[in-house]
């Protein structure tokens, strides 16, 4: 079974974003907590995929 960490971790973070930008828009504080957050998250994503496929090949 393949890890599908990564992309969850993407989805996460594209979830943070999209509330930071959306729900949270009020408070200004927390809307940039959640999207920093979020793109922080989604960075960390793409290092994850690329350190699975290299273990893959």
């Amino acid at each position: 079974m393949k890890n599908k960490k990564a992309t969850t971790l993407f989805v996460i973070g594209i979830t943070l974003s999209t509330l930071g930008v959306t729900v949270l828009s009020d408070y200004k504080m927390v809307q940039y907590t959640a999207m920093i957050l979020g793109l922080i998250i989604m960075i960390y994503s793409v290092f994850v995929t690329d350190a699975e496929k290299k273990c893959q090949g």
